[in-house]
């Protein structure tokens, strides 16, 4: 299957949606380590500018995965609709 050169393929998708979802693993893991700060009062800016940025990238994250769900459907329905190659016909 060959898709024009803007289309991402599955696996250029996938790729992407695993970056997101690391980038979002990475905010979490900051979050955690940030708690205890956040008890004994650091500057709220911090705790906004890493919001803002997991927002932006749970975002992102959807989406993409709304693009990995779609390019999944795409390559399934390909294949339901070519035979296969080598298969006997009797």
């Amino acid at each position: 299957m060959t898709s024009d050169p803007g289309t991402p393929t599955l696996r250029e998708s996938v790729d992407e949606l695993d970056s997101r979802l690391a980038r979002i693993g990475a905010a979490a893991s900051t979050l955690r380590n940030l708690a205890p700060q956040i008890r004994h009062g650091i500057p709220p800016s911090t705790l906004l500018t890493l919001t803002e940025t997991l927002e932006r990238d749970l975002a992102l994250a959807s989406h993409q995965l709304d693009v990995v769900h779609d390019r999944a459907q795409l390559e399934l329905s390909s294949l339901v609709d070519t035979p296969h190659l080598g298969e006997r016909r009797g």
